[in-house]
This record gives C-alpha cells, structure tokens and sequence, in this order.
C-alpha cells in the first residue's frame, strides 16, 4: 500500500528521438519528445547528460513525460512549431533521495491447489465432495463456499472421480461466480491430478478504466467423502494436497494502472468511483509488462508554522513498457543510465541492480 505522495511517469515500448535529448533546452525536447517518452532533467530544465552532468552541476533532477496534450505555439520570428505538453514529477533533490530500486517485470501468477491421485478403496455409492472456501470476497457477509459432488459409479477410479468433479466445476452457475461461472478452473479431463486455478477477476481486469482495484482469488480446498455414518471423511490423495499462492508479480499492467490512478489525486482527480467518473486517459497500456524504478526521496519546505525547514515524503515511479512495442533499443535503458550516472555522484551514493531490457 502507498504509504506517501506518489508520482508516476509511464513510458511506451518506443524508438527514441534519433537527436537525442542530452543538453537539449526545454524547448527543443517538447517539439521532438513522443506520447510515452521519458526524458530527464536538470535543475535549469535542460536534458541530462551522463558524463557531463552531475549532482555537481545538478543537484536537483526532475524526470518528464511526453503527454497525449499537443499545441500550436508562435515563435518570436511569427513562424509556428507544435509543441508536447509534458508531465513532470515533482524535482528530486539529490541531498534527501533515500531509496533507489529497481524491478524487472515478473507475471502475476493465479491461486492454485494441487490434489495428487486418490490412495482410498473407491466403492461405488461413495460420495465425493469438493468444497472451496473463498477467502478474497470482503463484501460478502460471512464465509462463501462452493460445494461439488460426485457419486461413484462401479468400476470407478481416481481418475474418473476428478473427472466427475472437473465437470460439475465446468457447469457451475452459482452466485458470486466469475461471469457466470465457477470461480476456479480445473485442468484437462483425464489427468491423474485435480488441478484447481482461480479465475481472473473481470471486474479488475478488463480494462485500464476499471474502477474496482486488482485482487485475485484465493481460496482453501478441502477434498472429503461421506462414510457410512453420513461423516465427512478427508480423502487420501499421494501426493498430498499443495497449494500455489496467488502473486500480483512486479509491474503487472493492472498494478501500473492502479498506482496511476492514486497518483491522480495530487493531480487533482479525487473521483475513481462515484459516476460520473471523469478524469484523464489512463495512460498505462493494457497487456502491458513493466519493468519498474522507484525513487523515495524528500522535499523541503517550511511552513507558517514554524521557523526552521521540514521534509516531506515523496515517491517517483517510472514505468517502462516492455512488451508491446519493437524498438531498436528500449528507451527504459537510456533513461536507466542516465539515473544511474547521476545517483552515482549524489553525496551518499545509490546504485542498483541493471533491470533487463
């Protein structure tokens, strides 16, 4: 959970301006920077250069984005030049930044349990039951559950009694269902093991203008059969019952989106749910995979309050799209670089692992 001010720039899988930005004044950079270009700079607000530039010359950066936002703007000599309105953090002075991170994009990954084949004598008439009991459902009053039931027929094997319950799962149309249907699903017909994975959730991951938030299903698995007396009993399955927690893995389109509409709010944008909602595109792209660089730093001020300086606060997070695009090379890299190169030479030094482009 975001614990400060969060600012996030996101960047597009794009060829850089072929000019290069290194030393570019503001202007040059806002007629040749792309949608989705990320460009840092100095304190005079110039394009950095790594090597010639330095916490010496620049103690304070800021990191920009090209916007969707193009106008028309008149030189003094009357001619015309098309202009790219720019995001801009907020500036990152060298003398507070506390953390410098880096993160690769790793998929999110569903929950899933893993039931090996059943090790009991299976007698026909016997009741099998599946029960799931969902843990992620918070609105809902009390404990959800699914139940599942097969009896078994003669002749009937392991295989056959997770083939029965794979069906009923598959025809499921009960409440709270992921649209309509069972809230798991389970592997092939036919398999020795009954796998279970948890749907994704249409609700949070349809769209960038969800306005539900991501979360996953999660649930436990209890496999029984009823005995003679009308008792439960759990059945022995070899190997024994494993479970693979869900993981909202690093930089998932759905988790870009969700830290890009919090940050909206510093921006001014406090309505995400009540409709009408009205706020900017979403810029983060869907399918997108990101590899992420995380800047906590603070800013000073001094308020009415008092005589002296405080600080703030404050995370910058640049998000680089790798996946949808071709470039010939990734712009992530350039602008890794040139952080890297300038947190080099702060007074207490940051570096970081190299992300993977």
């Amino acid at each position: 959970m975001l614990k400060r001010v969060n600012e996030i720039l996101i960047g597009k899988d794009i060829d850089r301006y072929t000019g290069g930005f290194g030393g570019a004044s503001i202007n040059t950079i806002q007629e040749h920077i792309a949608e989705g270009e990320i460009v840092v700079l100095t304190e005079e607000m110039k394009g950095y250069s790594a090597g010639a530039d330095s916490f010496l010359t620049t103690p304070v950066i800021y990191i920009a984005e090209g916007s969707a936002d193009v106008r028309t703007e008149v030189k003094p000599d009357g001619s015309e030049v098309s202009i790219r309105r720019l995001i801009i953090s907020d500036p990152i002075d060298g003398r507070f930044v506390k953390v410098y991170s880096k993160e690769d994009y790793v998929a999110k990954t569903e929950e899933a349990v893993t039931f090996g084949p059943i090790q009991d004598t299976i007698v026909a008439g016997t009741e099998f039951v599946l029960r799931l009991v969902y843990k992620d459902i918070i609105e809902h009053p009390g404990q959800f559950t699914e139940t599942y039931r097969y009896v078994a027929k003669s002749g009937d094997a392991s295989v056959n009694i997770f083939d029965g319950l794979r069906k009923r799962i598959t025809a499921n149309k009960g409440k709270l269902s992921v649209k309509g249907g069972a809230r798991v699903t389970p592997n092939a017909l036919a398999s020795a093991n009954l796998v279970l994975t948890g749907k994704k959730i249409p609700e949070c991951t349809t769209s960038v203008k969800d306005i539900d938030e991501l979360t996953q299903v999660e649930f436990e698995a209890f496999l029984n059969y009823v005995d003679n007396d009308g008792n439960w009993v759990e059945v022995t399955t070899s190997p024994v019952k494993s479970y693979t927690k869900a993981n909202r893995g690093q930089g998932s389109w759905e988790v870009i989106r969700d830290v890009e509409k919090h940050s909206l709010s510093y921006r001014g944008i406090e309505n995400r749910i009540w409709f009408p909602v009205a706020y900017p595109e979403i810029r983060t792209q869907k399918g997108g995979e990101y590899n992420v660089i995380l800047i906590e730093h603070e800013a000073e001020y001094r308020s009415s309050d008092n005589q002296y300086d405080k600080t703030t606060s404050l995370s910058t997070e640049v998000a680089f799209e790798t996946a949808l695009g071709n470039p010939a090379t990734h712009q992530g890299s350039i602008v890794e670089d040139d952080l890297d190169d300038w947190m080099a030479s702060l007074p207490a030094a940051k570096n970081s692992n190299a992300l993977t482009w």
